[in-house]
């Protein structure tokens, strides 16, 4: 499908698509993008691209089909993995945003989580997120912690603040990563260019962000790693292992430039190869809880071709 872009001033790409399929939401809309789904005159755009009088736009599908399949694609049901009275641990699947954003999205964790707990709707300090105290990308599954009592939620908070709690996540990388193990500090902050997150050389700018990874398995071209953050920042994994030169498999957003070039995406996967698998922390009755999840099978089956 072919467009020009008629406006005679700068509009972002993003909002003038939003506008020409206003039964797409933005996020959405910026998924295509991310997935160079859209071409600008020919090339990738940005997400935050500004478009200006007689640009060509192709999108290589009708962006409704494409709609659809996003919508196949988060069909999978959240999993209450543990319950107590004032907490539960819960499976995200890929593909479920946490809570809405200004566009109001319908499908969310957070519409779970009140449709399953009623009375979470009372918890926390924003509406939004009832319940809820730290965050999975929406391409990101695995293990959330939720609140499900006002004082747990401060508890819980405060925990995170104080980076007493562990999250580790399994993730497959392109490219040989040769130490055994290693950590990324740099800071992070967005770019107002791309709207992408960035690590940031230098330290004046950005927030601090730490990222600790070691080896699980080298394979001939990838590396399998198991990583741990110690703060909570946007995109934070992703940001820090592309930051190194060694962009997650199936993430079309943080590529590597040699990535790019190459088109050496998956096919197997739709999503990045990132998988919040562990997590522990002391509950509030001072009881150390430990919980442990396997791979997803797309995961596993991906690996057993490169063996």
């Amino acid at each position: 499908m072919h467009i020009t872009y008629p406006g005679t001033s700068r509009e972002r790409l993003d909002k003038f698509l939003h506008a020409a399929y206003p039964n797409l939401s933005r996020s959405q809309i910026q998924k295509f993008i991310e997935q160079n789904a859209v071409l600008v005159n020919g090339k990738t755009p940005a997400i935050h691209h500004w478009l200006k009088s007689g640009d060509s736009i192709d999108l290589p599908r009708e962006p409704y089909a494409a709609q659809r399949e996003i919508i196949r694609r988060t069909t999978a049901e959240p999993r209450i993995v543990d319950q107590h009275d004032s907490f539960a641990v819960i499976e995200k699947p890929a593909g479920l945003l946490m809570h809405p954003t200004d566009r109001q999205e319908p499908d969310t964790l957070a519409q779970w989580l009140i449709k399953t707990f009623p009375a979470i709707r009372a918890i926390g300090d924003d509406p939004s997120r009832p319940g809820i105290v730290h965050r999975l990308d929406r391409d990101v599954g695995g293990l959330v912690l939720i609140t499900l009592t006002q004082p747990a939620f401060i508890y819980f908070k405060g925990q995170f603040k104080n980076h007493d709690i562990t999250k580790k996540y399994r993730c497959l990388v392109h490219g040989v990563i040769q130490a055994d193990s290693g950590a990324i500090d740099t800071p992070i902050d967005r770019n107002k260019k791309s709207g992408k997150m960035i690590a940031q050389t230098d330290r004046a700018s950005g927030k601090n962000a730490l990222t600790i990874y070691r080896i699980v398995e080298r394979f001939r071209n990838h590396t399998l790693l198991d990583v741990e953050i110690l703060t909570g920042r946007t995109h934070q994994i992703r940001t820090h292992l592309f930051s190194i030169g060694h962009s997650i498999v199936g993430d079309t957003l943080y590529q590597t430039r040699d990535i790019r070039k190459r088109k050496r995406l998956t096919p197997l996967l739709t999503r990045p190869f990132l998988f919040a698998y562990y997590l522990s922390f002391v509950d509030p009755d001072g009881q150390t809880r430990e919980y442990t999840l396997e791979l997803p099978n797309q995961f596993t089956e991906l690996l057993k071709t490169l063996s």
